[in-house]
């Protein structure tokens, strides 16, 4: 300002739309086929309340625009939902008070009662869950509880935001069980050695509301603004931040209390031109929501326009496998209601790009498409998690059968995705890195949580290759008695048998010598008789 002061600042980092593109007119061919670009009008359930989200970059434009030229290419798409699965629950949390706590869903306004001192950890789950399905008819989300003792939510094709009022004193993600790790709590400095004179006033921006003071001649800046801030807190004005002074460097500090809930601090200046007014941002102490897909917002309401949006994907078919009858489908396989929709040629389909190839043009690979051949079903890089099926017939009946699911272990998969899930960005844009002590102990966490899967996995393969041994075992008993048996019922006993065929001999050689001898003594008494 002309009176005097100064500000020095860092700029924050804002908040940036997702990093997903619209389907342009020379980016896809289906069989020959050029795909049509994708408008905002093939989509009219996604929210476009939030600036990140796009319309024409979901997964229902982007199979709207496929099946639209499903006549000629003989291949039909289906919107896979956008999905987020958390990891963390946090039922007891002192600032938070028992009451109705509202979570923003698509923009759509949930309220659910949350008792910290009460709730048990099912109990929230399942009273964040209900809360939430109730209103899956209006904002396209499911709710459903994983196991790892949180929440994971599935759109119906739809993008996905979800936010909360980060005001709120002690509410965060992981108060709805919504919570994934990662989130940092925001650090800003603010210091002032210089005194206001009687009369002169300081101001400062915080969360974009103006805070000043007025001086007395005796109190630094730094001071005046602590009593000021202080009442604000007492008052209930300003929640979810701890702020601490400094006396021997006039230094104010601020810190965000729930990680990932951060504000904004700015516009420091003073009338007293003695005075001299610095702001700085220390490095690393940003605020970062972290993993998190749900975050809070200042403020927030049902129109907040800053949340993170999730977009879904689209899986394409020409003739989906059909399972025998009575065995569940795969993760993944499209509702039984829709098969017939989604049946074409049952032939292969060639998927290639539009005449903008790879160039800076094309979103073909943005997309997560692939050029090649495909049968059945489209490559499995095009859908993620890759989860196939294997089934084996272990019986006569037909249903006598043992399946198991093939994780996904690539790097969009659900097993190792949190540490291999951004493998392909630039390093300074990746999560998963261990240049501070805070990323590395962050890394450690997540490998945590992936060997847990890892485990668990290798747990369920092992249990199959259990029971596959046992059929096994029993099948070969089986056969060995029944080979045991057609053996004693159709094989002969040699020497058994020709043992009974000499006795045989000899007794019927006996009995005719016998019959020989009675025939004979028989004459010789008719002949003295007839004397």
């Amino acid at each position: 300002p002309e009176a005097g002061g100064g500000m020095t600042f860092e700029t924050v980092v804002p908040n940036t739309p997702a990093a997903v593109k619209a389907l342009t007119t020379n980016d896809l061919m289906i069989n020959g086929v050029k795909i049509r670009a994708t408008l905002p009008a093939d989509d009219l359930l996604s929210s476009d309340i939030n600036t990140s989200s796009d319309k024409s970059s979901s997964a229902i434009a982007m199979a709207n625009a496929i099946n639209s030229q499903s006549n000629e290419t003989g291949v039909y798409a289906l919107a896979n939902g956008a999905k987020t699965e958390s990891t963390l629950t946090t039922t007891a949390n002192s600032p938070l008070q028992p009451g109705q706590y509202s979570l923003f869903v698509n923009g759509v306004e949930v309220s659910m009662f949350l008792d910290p001192i009460k709730d048990k950890l099912e109990d929230r789950l399942n009273n964040v869950a209900h809360a939430i399905n109730q209103r899956a008819g209006t904002h396209g989300v499911t709710a459903t509880i994983n196991d790892k003792g949180a929440l994971t939510l599935t759109s119906d094709g739809r993008n996905m935001s979800v936010w909360f009022d980060s005001t709120v004193p002690g509410l965060s993600a992981s108060s709805f069980g919504l919570d994934k790790g990662g989130a940092k709590a925001q650090e800003t400095t603010l210091v002032s050695t210089s005194q206001l004179a009687s009369g002169e006033t300081a101001t400062l921006q915080l969360n974009g509301t103006a805070i000043s003071v007025i001086g007395d001649g005796t109190e630094t800046i730094a001071a005046l603004l602590k009593e000021r801030l202080k009442s604000l807190q007492d008052a209930g004005e300003i929640t979810n931040m701890d702020i601490q002074l400094d006396a021997n460097t006039n230094t104010l500090t601020f810190k965000s209390t729930v990680p990932g809930s951060g504000f904004t601090l700015t516009g420091a200046n003073s009338t007293d031109a003695d005075a001299e007014m610095t702001i700085a941002t220390a490095a690393g102490k940003e605020n970062s929501v972290g993993n998190n897909d749900v975050v809070g917002i200042y403020k927030a309401t049902a129109t907040s326009d800053t949340a993170k949006t999730l977009y879904g994907s689209v899986r394409l078919t020409s003739d989906p496998a059909l399972l025998p009858q009575g065995l569940p489908s795969p993760i993944g396989a499209p509702p039984s209601d829709q098969m017939d929709k989604l049946k074409a040629t049952g032939k292969p389909f060639t998927v290639t790009t539009g005449v903008d190839g790879f160039s800076q043009d094309s979103n073909f690979s943005a997309l997560g498409f692939e050029v090649g051949k495909f049968g059945g079903q489209s490559s499995a890089a095009m859908d993620p998690p890759r989860v196939g099926r294997l089934a084996f017939q272990v019986g006569a009946s037909a249903n006598q059968m043992i399946t198991i699911d093939l994780a996904d272990f690539g790097k969009n998969g659900s097993i190792t995705s949190e540490i291999t899930g951004d493998v392909d960005l630039n390093v300074d844009s990746r999560n998963a890195r261990i240049n501070t002590r805070d990323g590395a102990t962050s890394v450690l966490t997540k490998l945590d949580v992936v060997m847990d899967r890892i485990n668990a996995t290798r747990a369920t393969m092992g249990a199959v290759m259990n029971r596959l041994d046992h059929v096994i075992n029993n099948l070969t008993n089986v056969s060995m008695n029944l080979s045991a048996s057609r053996s004693q019922i159709e094989d002969a006993d040699y020497a058994q048998a020709s043992t009974n065929l000499a006795k045989t001999q000899i007794m019927q050689q006996a009995a005719t010598a016998v019959l020989a001898q009675a025939n004979t003594s028989q004459q010789s008494v008719m002949k003295l008789l007839g004397g």
